[in-house]
């Protein structure tokens, strides 16, 4: 099921400011546009950095919904989740399902299909935290390299 580590996220409250300290510190590439993704419940800017072999670093600057109450609680920089990629988000769904565990969208919410679709094309579910130990876990199936 799971491939490899696929991204780390931490919150921020400028994706473009802590982007280009990490270029300056780390030498990462300068971060892309950050996407905004809005809905009935979550407002979020958010963009990948490469960092290589497959794996990135997601920067998130929640600004409703998820995430909000842990960056005000954490502070800038805080680790938000860890996702893996799967070969499969429907497999995957179907899998947590056979173990007991209902996979949920990002906001904690059942989804019908086990799995749901981001804008980027990408397949993702979220597994409660209460079966992961607190950790937030998020298996991707990327539709692009920074999926």
């Amino acid at each position: 099921m799971i491939q490899q580590l696929h991204h780390v996220c931490i919150l921020t409250a400028d994706v473009e400011a802590l982007g280009g300290r990490l270029h300056d510190a780390l030498g990462l590439p300068v971060p892309p546009p950050a996407r905004v993704v809005s809905g009935p419940t979550l407002e979020l800017r958010t963009t990948m950095l490469p960092i290589g072999n497959g794996t990135y670093l997601q920067l998130l600057e929640p600004h409703s919904g998820p995430g909000v109450a842990e960056l005000a609680a954490a502070g800038e920089g805080a680790l938000f989740e860890v996702a893996f990629k799967v070969d499969s988000a429907e497999r995957a769904a179907k899998e947590a399902a056979n173990r007991g565990i209902t996979p949920t969208s990002l906001n904690g919410l059942p989804l019908a299909n086990g799995y749901a679709v981001a804008g980027s094309g990408s397949r993702y579910l979220y597994l409660p935290s209460t079966s992961t130990g607190g950790v937030r876990v998020e298996l991707i199936e990327p539709a692009s390299p920074a999926g």
